[in-house]
């Protein structure tokens, strides 16, 4: 058993007391008020949800292994103008993370990996959890050891839960769950943006020229985000002969899409116009079809397949293959490009593109997993 930088209820009861609420909140509404006017208010987490606040003197992030980056930040400042005596906290609580169904596991993973350092003054972690790094490597011995039920849920300990509630747990639940929801031992995701890139940042580099012009005949696709940050991109030859892909616009939100993609149609020798034929594209490529301006919908292997070929075109480039990246994204910096599985293809994802110039408006995740 681990208990990484904790002591049970050795911490958790008197860490409760000394908020000295002197009362006992009773929760009716999404506010409490108490007889001092102290204010306990609830809130869903959204990307928006919690800002507006100020002075807030404690929040607590329940479920931490699911909040998102969007949520997280927007949740961080609300507690920065405190005038309580002791200062402001934040308190985070949440089982393991299981990035293989959990999304949004990075902020709480990012948490745990600054506690077991022990090298921030401001941060106490504790963690009950088994001796095990990975879902996977719990036996079934130790899955059924309750003793180790009693050490990492000490709720069991003082009558809260039961050992046969559990016990049924164990029986309903996957052997994976249990483990990782009851027993503490997660899939932690990689907080390091450049492990596994497919597409290092030197690669890219390599292949910019700013100079390069992207001649005409041209193929044009499309995507747009789940967070409604919309990108164009051209390829085609440029005047040596080489494959030159570039993006010519991305932004924030979808209603210029259209009216953008109609000029270039008119501009340029457009071959083909295509997009991800699944998700916040297809809409899109309706309002593009209604203005009639023709749009190809891929299915999954096309797309699987134009990730691997791109992939594969820049790791050739060392070996000859007559690529260049310009435009716009040669002035950025791309932090890399990772993959996501999609039925057995690939999927590519941009992260973090710096904006180096005003003109530069590359938004992480432009083409993200789905």
């Amino acid at each position: 058993m681990v208990a990484k930088g904790g002591l049970g209820d050795a911490f958790i009861e008197p860490a409760l007391r000394s908020l000295d609420l002197g009362w006992v909140p009773v929760v009716t509404a999404s506010t409490t008020f108490g007889p001092d006017g102290a204010r306990i208010e609830f809130k869903t987490r959204t990307k928006s949800g919690m800002r507006g606040f100020a002075g807030v003197d404690l929040l607590v992030l329940d479920e931490a292994m699911i909040i998102s980056d969007a949520a997280h930040s927007a949740a961080m400042p609300i507690i920065r103008a405190s005038k309580a005596e002791r200062g402001p906290q934040l308190w985070y609580s949440g089982s393991a993370v299981d990035q293989e169904t959990q999304e949004n596991g990075i902020v709480w993973t990012r948490v745990r990996e600054r506690g077991i350092a022990g090298e921030d003054p401001a941060l106490a972690y504790f963690e009950w959890s088994l001796d095990a790094e990975h879902p996977d490597d719990v036996s079934d011995e130790m899955a059924l050891d309750q003793d180790l039920w009693r050490q990492i849920n000490f709720a069991i300990v003082r009558g809260r839960i039961t050992v046969e509630h559990m016990e049924w747990e164990r029986r309903a639940m996957s052997f994976r769950g249990f483990c990782v929801e009851l027993l503490g031992a997660g899939d932690y995701p990689d907080t390091d943006i450049s492990a596994d890139v497919l597409v290092s940042i030197e690669d890219w580099l390599a292949l910019e020229d700013p100079n390069s012009v992207l001649l005409d005949p041209i193929c044009i696709a499309f995507d747009v985000s789940p967070e409604r940050q919309t990108a164009i991109v051209a390829g085609g030859l440029n005047e040596h002969g080489k494959w030159h892909p570039e993006v010519l616009h991305s932004g924030a939100g979808t209603g210029w899409l259209t009216e953008r993609l109609e000029e270039l149609y008119r501009k340029h020798e457009v071959v083909e116009i295509v997009c991800d034929g699944y998700g916040p594209s297809a809409a899109m490529a309706r309002k593009a079809d209604d203005a009639g301006i023709k749009v190809r919908r891929l299915d999954t292997n096309e797309y699987g397949q134009a990730c691997g070929a791109f992939v594969d075109m820049i790791g050739e480039q060392r070996d000859g293959c007559e690529v260049v990246i310009g435009g716009a994204s040669a002035q950025g910096v791309v932090a890399g490009v990772g993959f996501a599985p999609i039925d057995h293809a690939l999927r590519l994802s941009f992260e973090r593109v710096e904006r180096i110039g005003p003109d530069l408006r590359v938004e992480a995740d432009v083409h993200r997993d789905r």
